[in-house]
């Protein structure tokens, strides 16, 4: 991969919401066994946590109360406070 003309590609920066994805293939010497793998836990993203919205209502009627469910969640799929 080219990383340079990947970064000019972007306008110098990284995809919001692309992942960056490692893949390696290693072979050991003395036995010849081949092992492979990959990695794709990277987010490239402007902010370390997603808002959801999806459980607050979806309409609004002015005079009545209005209660917004949020749920934050880090990239790291852990539940914010």
């Amino acid at each position: 991969m080219n990383l340079k003309a990947l970064i000019n590609h972007n306008g110098g920066l990284f995809p919001t919401g692309g992942r960056l994805v490692l893949e390696a293939e290693v072979t050991e010497e003395a036995t010849g066994k081949t092992e492979d793998g990959y990695f794709d836990d990277v987010v490239f993203t402007d902010s370390p946590f997603v808002i959801d919205l999806s459980r607050s209502k979806t309409t609004f009627r002015p005079g009545l109360r209005y209660y917004i469910q949020v749920r934050i969640i880090f990239l790291t799929k852990h539940l914010g406070p």
